[in-house]
């Protein structure tokens, strides 16, 4: 069974994602409350850069409208006391995400190596030994883009934007309409291409696994390659598997261009609708001047971890690809089971 005939999750790649990852989620559950404080953390540090810009940007357009010093010196106080805050949350932001990654990865290597010694031989011999080394190492290592940018940021994604519209509705109405089609529209782009990003992911970790193969044999098989004369099959094999790779890559990176060029249109276009809107507000008088900067960096918040995670979701296909690969491993069951439980006497 392939990775490529794991049963097709709804919601695509990210179903997809979700379901080959089960085996692996009970992994987690020893780490659950790292990341549940990784998602905490993650949320305090969007919502924390964008106190403090918000109080730089009162700051400023209050200095702007005329206000003295003594209305200024507060503001200059709150902008002080979280520069301590906003350090501290971006160290922990990364010490936790990473330690509950790295631990997991860990484990699942264990459990990995456990798998093989139960399966071996009759299994390991139908599989090349160079694929099965690339998904104890490298499928494995593609988890970690999971748990660290993936998971923790979506909680963010869903908390932080509605709590900058909700920001901005108390300073203008108005305002939180007309940002909110974009955070949806920006929220939407990683699904437009989920399907293409799942068949490219899987080709990619294919043709990896296979190249990863095909260098192992040929340098176990050194010998046996020279004496049959096979020298240049074998590397016109890996040349074109490189060529192969190549495509797939250019094709990968070509989507997620094409997803962050998408996602810059929209913020763009978001940032241009606010400031024109702010503006007009500001001339009829239904906002002050002072909350004109503030409001544009509201709006300019909303979309970070819009952004953030759609970055990340540019690697889904490959994630999702490395993890069926992985599921197929887990779920691997030995041609023969052993009963005995415990050593014949005497040893």
């Amino acid at each position: 069974m392939t990775p490529a005939a794991l049963p097709r999750a709804p919601f695509g790649a990210v179903g997809r994602l979700v379901t080959s990852l089960r085996p692996v989620a009970s992994l987690l559950r020893p780490y659950r409350w790292w990341m549940l404080a990784a998602v905490i953390v993650n949320v305090c540090v969007y919502l924390a850069m964008i106190a403090a810009a918000a109080a730089g940007a009162a700051l400023v357009g209050r200095a702007i409208a005329g206000a003295d010093s003594r209305e200024l010196w507060p503001l200059v106080w709150v902008l002080a006391g979280l520069v301590i805050p906003l350090a501290a949350l971006g160290w922990l932001d990364t010490v936790v995400t990473h330690v509950v990654s790295f631990r997991l990865l860990h484990d699942l290597r264990l459990v990995l190596y456990r798998r093989f010694r139960e399966l071996a031989p009759a299994y390991l011999i139908e599989r090349r030994s160079g694929d099965l080394a690339r998904a104890s190492v490298a499928d494995v290592e593609l988890i970690e883009i999971f748990t660290s940018h993936i998971a923790p940021p979506i909680v963010a994604a869903l908390i932080v934007p509605a709590v900058a519209l909700i920001a901005l509705a108390v300073i203008q109405p108005v305002l939180a309409l007309v940002v909110l089609p974009f955070v949806i529209a920006v929220a939407s782009v990683p699904s437009w291409l989920l399907e293409r990003a799942r068949a490219q992911g899987d080709a990619l970790r294919q043709d990896l696994g296979d190249l990863g193969a095909n260098v192992v044999d040929v340098v176990q098989g050194t010998r046996e390659v020279l004496a049959a004369g096979a020298t240049g099959v074998m590397l016109g094999r890996i040349c074109r598997q490189h060529e192969s790779i190549l495509r797939a890559s250019v094709a990968h990176g070509r989507r997620g261009g094409l997803e962050q060029a998408a996602t810059e249109t929209l913020v763009g276009l978001a940032a241009v609708a606010t400031l024109v809107t702010a503006a007009v507000l500001v001339l009829d008088g239904s906002i002050s001047t002072a909350s004109y900067p503030v409001a544009i960096v509201i709006a300019t918040g909303a979309f970070a971890p819009l952004i953030s995670i759609s970055g990340a979701f540019r690697e889904v296909g490959p994630v999702a690809a490395a993890a069926g690969r992985i599921q197929v491993l887990l779920a691997a069951r030995p041609a023969v089971t052993d009963r005995v439980t415990a050593p014949p006497p005497g040893r």
